[in-house]
Formats: structure tokens, sequence, C-alpha cells
């Protein structure tokens, strides 16, 4: 029996997408973050 991955289903893989989405994510709540300490 094989093993299931999170990032594939039903033949597509999804890790791709996963990545970009989670990187606009974390850049959004760096450049917030580094916003406040630039203009204090």
């Amino acid at each position: 029996m094989m093993k299931q991955s999170f990032f594939r289903y039903e033949g597509h893989n999804y890790l791709v997408p996963f990545l970009i989405i989670s990187s606009l994510f974390f850049m959004c709540g760096f450049a917030h973050g580094f916003i406040e300490v630039l203009n204090p």
C-alpha cells in the first residue's frame, strides 16, 4: 500500500502552488513587520 502524499491529490501535484502561496504570506508578514520597525 502506497503512502498518501499531502501535496498530491488524484494525480495532481499541489506542492508548487502551496510553496508560492506560503511564500507570499511570509513576505507579506515580513514586510508588515519591517515597516513597523522602519517607520516608528
